[in-house]
């Protein structure tokens, strides 16, 4: 039985109007640096039960958003 490659994650983003994915995590990350996503852009994964912002601990892996404190 093999181990599941968290490196595989698909992710979708809310980018505008549309549904953009699956997106890898560095795909994510790179579209969050470029301003293209932001803290207030929803994401999901097949884990969750609806979209949330990325500011959301349920995107804490990603470790876009940090918190100001």
């Amino acid at each position: 039985m093999s181990e599941p490659d968290c490196g595989l994650m698909e992710l979708y983003l809310h980018i505008g109007e549309d549904n953009v994915g699956p997106l890898s995590e560095d795909e994510v990350k790179a579209k969050y640096a470029s301003g293209e996503g932001g803290p207030d852009t929803l994401g999901w994964m097949d884990t969750m039960d609806t979209w949330y912002p990325l500011s959301n601990e349920q995107f804490a892996f990603l470790a876009v958003c940090r918190s100001v404190g």
